[in-house]
């Protein structure tokens, strides 16, 4: 579902016109993301938001990244970003001495240079923290893992347009479980079509929401071989 369009005014009369030689692949591959606010999937390339992706997906990447826990903070830039969850390429602002008065701690192996890459799997900062006797919730580490996915959107307005997103934290759990049966049968993502779409949650007095995966009908096996090139 469609939930901002451009304008307003019905154009499809004249959809394309003056712009023929320009196509989606000049502007590269749009980012979607989430607005938590609205409930919504944004496109960073124009003001579409949908309450639902269709799309096939092409492939998924697992990821970490870092920022700064202080929202307030003004950094925009992460603390430390690793695009194949293994090795992390830390930022300028990356805390090597930690701050106890926020609880962050040091880097577990000391200040390692300009330039250094940081093994993610015994850095401090992708463990998570004691469990909370009252709560029974462990401190979620501050790095965070994310799982990005490469997809064809199928939206009306989009049809066949590439596009990327991340998700995290709760979302990661349904978008393994909807993996799952793919991977153990050795099947490519891409012979299915896929419904994302996101579920309400409250945390703290804070809504929020998750990722919900929801498998659709077959895709077209003539475009296997193209999506696997993609892919």
């Amino acid at each position: 579902m469609t939930v901002a369009v451009p304008g307003g005014a019905d154009y499809s009369a004249y959809a394309g016109v003056g712009t023929e030689d320009v196509t989606a692949a000049d502007f590269g591959i749009a980012r979607w993301k989430i607005d938590h606010n609205e409930g919504y999937f944004v496109n960073n390339q124009n003001e579409l938001a949908y309450t639902a992706l269709d799309v096939i997906l092409l492939n998924n990447v697992k990821q970490r990244v870092m920022f700064n826990p202080d929202m307030n903070a003004g950094e925009d830039d992460p603390w430390c970003k690793s695009n194949n969850h293994t090795d992390g390429y830390p930022g300028e602002n990356f805390p090597w001495e930690g701050d106890a008065s926020q609880g962050i701690p040091a880097y577990a192996f000391g200040y390692q240079g300009d330039g250094a890459v940081l093994p993610c799997a015994s850095c401090n900062f992708s463990q998570w923290g004691a469990r909370d006797p009252k709560t029974g919730k462990s401190k979620p580490p501050l790095c965070n893992e994310l799982f990005t996915f490469t997809f064809m959107v199928l939206n009306e307005e989009l049809e066949g347009t590439p596009g990327i997103i991340s998700f995290k934290g709760t979302s990661i759990s349904p978008a393994k479980k909807y993996m799952a049966p793919f991977i153990q049968r050795r099947q490519p993502l891409f012979i299915k079509s896929t419904r994302i779409s996101l579920t309400p949650q409250m945390f703290a007095g804070r809504k929020f929401y998750v990722a919900k995966f929801d498998m659709l009908e077959d895709t077209d096996a003539t475009q296997f071989e193209e999506w696997a090139q993609v892919a």
